[in-house]
């Protein structure tokens, strides 16, 4: 996949701590939500959003520190995941 915005993060894992802090990923800018278990995160409409959006090739604001990262020459958490599941067949991108 030639994509500069998707990332396999969202369909496979999220960073949740508790109760207080759900993110797309630990990398992301932005908090999904506060206070939430971590089923209603996975569901909620905005984490879908932010994965239809990237299947779209859109830009996905919580994800500015990987763009800005790649931006820079260097090597982002969603270049890691890419490759790390590169191997990985997901209906979602089929």
């Amino acid at each position: 996949m030639t994509s500069k915005t998707f990332c396999p993060v969202p369909f496979v894992h999220f960073y949740h701590r508790g109760h207080s802090v759900g993110k797309v990923c630990c990398m992301a800018d932005k908090k999904l939500m506060h206070h939430t278990s971590a089923s209603e995160t996975w569901t909620k409409s905005r984490l879908k959003n932010i994965r239809k959006d990237m299947l779209d090739n859109k830009s996905v604001a919580d994800c500015l520190t990987c763009y800005k990262t790649e931006d820079a020459g260097g090597i982002s958490d969603r270049q890691y995941y890419i490759n790390k599941y590169k191997n990985i067949k997901c209906k979602c991108v089929q």
